[in-house]
C-alpha cells in the first residue's frame, strides 16, 4: 500500500480495493447509515495525508460507525474543525464494491 500524498484522492491502492476502483459519489451521514442498513456491512478505509490507508475490519464496521464516523462525517464542503470533537472530520465517498462485493466507503481525514 502507498502512503497518501494529497487529498482528495484520485486513486486508491489497498488490498481489498479492486484495480481501477474510482470515486462514485460523495456520502453524507444518512447515505452511510443507509448503506449499513442495506448491505449490513461496509468496508471503511481511512485515508490521511502522510499515512498508509487504514482498512477497518468489516466485523468492526458498525462499532467504528457508532464510535467514530457518525460524529465526524462532514456533510458539506464548508466546515469548522472546531465543531468536531477531537478537531478532525471525515469527507466520505463511495468507491464501488471491494473484492468481496462489499461497499467501499473511503473516509478522507481532515485535521
Amino acid at each position: 500500500m502507498n502512503i497518501v500524498r494529497v487529498l482528495p484522492l484520485k486513486s486508491l491502492s489497498s488490498p481489498s480495493v479492486p484495480m481501477g476502483a474510482e470515486r462514485k459519489r460523495d456520502l453524507s451521514k444518512s447515505n452511510i447509515s443507509n448503506l449499513l442498513r442495506q448491505s449490513r456491512v461496509v468496508q471503511f478505509i481511512v485515508v490521511d495525508v502522510g499515512q498508509v490507508p487504514m482498512e477497518i475490519p468489516k466485523d468492526e464496521c458498525h462499532r467504528f460507525w457508532k464510535e467514530d464516523v457518525k460524529s465526524h462525517v462532514a456533510d458539506s464542503a464548508r466546515i469548522e474543525l472546531g465543531e468536531f470533537e477531537g478537531g478532525y472530520c471525515y469527507f466520505a465517498s463511495e468507491w464501488g464494491l471491494d473484492r468481496e462485493g462489499v461497499p467501499l466507503v473511503v473516509l478522507e481525514k481532515q485535521h
